[in-house]
């Protein structure tokens, strides 16, 4: 007889094997995902929360010079919004309106820069997604990605995205962090079921480099170690690279380091 949670991971493996047969989208832009254990915030605390990272964010790398919510059709037409820094109150007032919950709630800004779009305050260079709640169902999680046509392969570099992590460590310590493109977790990863996006990862204890690959590389950040693959996001068109990345996985798996998605979700 098959157990229940047999079943389920049988079922889960099922729903990643159909997303395989879609054909791979174009776009390999990595983004960046972080995982925490639940914090039991409400709301008002999440905010909170959120406002110190995303200040701490700003300026940390070329994509990043503010953030604004665009509320309605009318602020989108005028080429405005709120700016989420510097009106914290307006903006938990915002949320609340479109019912924003305690128990399970999402907070998302855009990111504007005239680094990257001189004079233009008003075309997004970045995402920003923090959700939470008071439930002890609910993980917390924080998802950024950057992009802009034209800009350094539209994105941040290896150091950027270290100094994103070291910010975000010093912040609050987080179960894993990964950074790399979505087709790679779709397509390219050798276990459907673990926790990597082919790039960067940061692992909550010390990492051995010995146990890693020669070419790859690591960080003591915090109390942790971050590994990445390569000096640059992994491109599904290029087979070495994605090479590199899956023997990464497969050292991180044997030596008992890349937890599953549902351990990082806090999923039983």
């Amino acid at each position: 007889m098959v157990d229940k949670e047999s079943m389920l991971r049988e079922l889960a493996r099922q729903d990643y094997e159909l997303l395989r047969t879609r054909p791979r989208p174009a776009d390999d832009t990595p983004s960046l995902k972080a995982y925490f254990a639940p914090a039991g915030e409400t709301l008002p605390q999440g905010v909170d929360r959120f406002h110190a990272l995303a200040t701490e964010f700003v300026g940390a790398n070329p994509f990043v010079e503010g953030w604004i919510v665009v509320r309605t059709p009318q602020d989108h037409a005028a080429k405005t919004g709120l700016y989420v820094l510097e009106n914290n109150d307006e903006f938990l007032d915002f949320l609340r309106k479109r019912k924003t919950r305690d128990d399970h709630f999402t907070i998302n800004a855009s990111a504007f820069s005239t680094q990257i779009n001189p004079g233009d305050r008003y075309t997004a260079t970045g995402t920003i997604n923090y959700s939470g709640g008071t439930s002890k169902f609910r993980s917390d999680k924080l998802y950024f990605s950057a992009g802009a046509s034209d800009v350094r392969d539209n994105n941040l570099t290896l150091q950027e995205y270290l100094t994103m992590i070291r910010l975000i460590v010093a912040w609050r310590e987080p179960r894993l962090i990964v950074v790399g493109s979505g087709t790679y977790e779709t397509y390219d990863r050798v276990f459907w079921h673990r926790a990597w996006n082919g790039w960067i990862g940061w692992f909550p204890q010390k990492i051995d480099p010995s146990i890693l690959p020669d070419f790859a590389m690591t960080w003591r950040i915090g109390n942790g170690t971050a590994v990445a693959t390569q000096e640059t996001n992994v491109l599904s068109r290029y087979p070495d690279q994605r090479q590199r990345a899956n023997e990464v996985e497969m050292a991180l798996t044997d030596a008992g380091i890349l937890p599953t998605t549902d351990e990082v979700l806090g999923v039983n």
